[in-house]
């Protein structure tokens, strides 16, 4: 049986649609273990493997959102599972406007600081797309260099026309069509 040593990738959701695509993305899940009786942790768990990582997926129970929950479940992750080296949170995302690539709400932006420009902006004021208005927000962290790796290798792999993610989507979209139907727009 497996044991919380063995979870080296923790990925923490929020809404109930990211936990679907998270567990839509395993290529194999896991059986939950046994809750932790020395621990108050509440949080939901998915375990599964992804291109042979183990990984822990995190959410709050149903109803619960906002950036505290989020911060929660992703402390309680690390006090259950020790092993995590690598956090992921992979959240609905909106699109990059006035942009040559067709980039819509729903894909996932990874990005790396590079010019002085800080990781992540905001493009939005009070929830709103503020109208040819570009507003900086907190710059994040850097990402580790193991990250860093994985991002280059995946930048290498697009531009020679060697990406598998477009596999992977189309594979996932198949197996659960209803759940993750796009519609274009017109």
């Amino acid at each position: 049986m497996a044991s919380r040593d063995d979870y080296a990738v923790g990925w923490v959701c929020a809404l109930p649609i990211e936990v679907a695509a998270a567990k839509a993305t395993l290529d194999r899940v896991h059986n939950n273990l046994p809750p932790d009786r020395n621990s108050d942790d509440n949080n939901n768990y998915i375990l599964g493997s992804l291109q042979g990582h183990n990984v822990v997926v995190a959410y709050p129970d149903s109803g619960v959102c906002g950036k505290t929950s989020v911060a929660e479940v992703a402390t309680r992750l690390h006090a259950s599972y020790t092993s995590v080296r690598l956090n992921l949170m992979v959240p609905i995302t909106g699109g990059v406007p006035d942009t040559k690539e067709d980039v819509r709400l729903g894909h996932d932006v990874v990005s790396k600081s590079t010019a002085g420009w800080p990781v992540g902006v905001q493009y939005d004021v009070n929830g709103e797309r503020a109208k040819d208005q570009f507003v900086r927000g907190r710059a994040l962290d850097q990402p580790t260099p193991l990250l860093l790796t994985a991002m280059g290798k995946a930048e290498r792999a697009a531009i020679f026309d060697e990406s598998k993610m477009p596999r992977y989507i189309s594979e996932i979209v198949q197996k659960h069509p209803v759940t993750f139907a796009h519609s274009d727009p017109e």
